[in-house]
């Protein structure tokens, strides 16, 4: 990608963001990256046996959104997943829409030709104030109130 540069700033940032012990990179088609960091396709997602505390998808926009791999590392294997699309803003706005329905959040680091957007569990959504054992959800209230 010829936007290596502005890929590895982004990566070293996330790395400091989050501090993960384990980074793996995955790259979609357009594989010649030359990143501080190794690589591999898209296909190696489907063997991936252990959880992965952030995965990384590179992907160019004119490649479109890789959905199924992407869903996979948010669902399974990453704690944390970060889609880093090459094209910058305008690839990114084309697959806004998409992204938040994935539950994919902009990643405020951003250079001109690159938008990232990632995915954290432990952020993704707060607890709401009416899920506590105070009120409803007590299970001591059960057998005591008929609603």
């Amino acid at each position: 990608m010829e936007h290596d540069a502005e890929i590895d700033a982004l990566l070293a940032d996330a790395v400091a963001r989050w501090q993960p012990a384990a980074v793996r990179v995955f790259v979609g088609t357009d594989n010649s990256c030359s990143l501080q960091r190794p690589v591999e396709p898209f296909s190696a997602i489907a063997g991936l046996t252990e959880r992965v505390d952030l995965a990384v998808l590179l992907v160019s926009a004119s490649e479109g959104l890789p959905v199924t791999e992407l869903a996979a590392l948010r669902d399974q294997w990453g704690a944390i997943t970060l889609l880093v699309l090459a094209g910058g803003n305008h690839g990114a706005e084309a697959f806004e829409q998409q992204l938040r329905s994935l539950g994919l959040t902009r990643y405020p680091h951003t250079a001109g030709n690159i938008a990232a957007f990632y995915f954290d569990i432990a952020s993704y959504k707060a607890t709401p104030d009416w899920f506590n054992a105070k009120g409803w959800a007590n299970p001591e209230n059960w057998n005591k109130y008929r609603w």
